[in-house]
């Protein structure tokens, strides 16, 4: 029976480089969903859903439980994109421990600044618009998104790789990762 496995047991999250280890309640990674619309023709009986795109726009967000004057000033500013790094133990009922690691690059495009308590924590949330998305576990990539630049690696391939030949559109191996800084 394969009971408890792979159970997010810990996270931490790195900011522009800056560990928040002790000040985060929570992270939401994009959302991955396939871009599709009905289509209907003459002589169908019925709509055929179609894809339009790969994805549907890519958001996360995050909830820390401090004033983060350093993220909250990143807020509007679309000249300098944020990276952030957030990076899990997952581990299996047998106490096997592997990482996961998501890498986003993005832009916070709204902040909830939290209810105001006295004496508790302030738990702001920021909301991100997010171009660049890689995702490994236990150091096998899962998925790479690189909306700007028309890569997606899916399950080990590329599934843009001809549509980008045929366009003239060309990205190397080494560009595909290079659009993210982190930890």
């Amino acid at each position: 029976m394969a009971a408890a496995e792979d159970i997010l047991r810990n996270f931490n999250l790195f900011i522009d480089g800056i560990g928040y280890a002790g000040n985060v309640e929570s992270f939401t990674p994009p959302n991955l969903a396939l871009a599709t619309e009905d289509f209907t023709a003459a002589g169908m009986i019925a709509p055929l859903e179609v894809e339009t795109g790969l994805l549907n726009k890519l958001e996360a967000s995050f909830t820390l439980t401090k004033i983060a004057p350093e993220v909250e000033a990143r807020l509007g500013n679309w000249l300098k994109p944020i990276s952030l790094t957030a990076r899990g133990a997952i581990q299996d009922f047998d106490g096997n421990v592997k990482e996961c690691v998501v890498k986003l690059t993005g832009k916070i495009k709204s902040v909830e600044a939290g209810e105001w308590t006295p004496g508790a924590a302030v738990k702001p949330k920021y909301n991100m618009s997010v171009y660049y998305y890689h995702k490994t576990i236990a150091g096998v990539v899962v998925h790479i998104v690189d909306v700007k630049n028309m890569v997606a690696v899916i399950g080990g391939t590329d599934i843009f790789a001809d549509v980008r030949k045929a366009l003239g559109i060309e990205t190397s191996a080494a560009s595909i990762g290079a659009n993210v800084v982190g930890i």
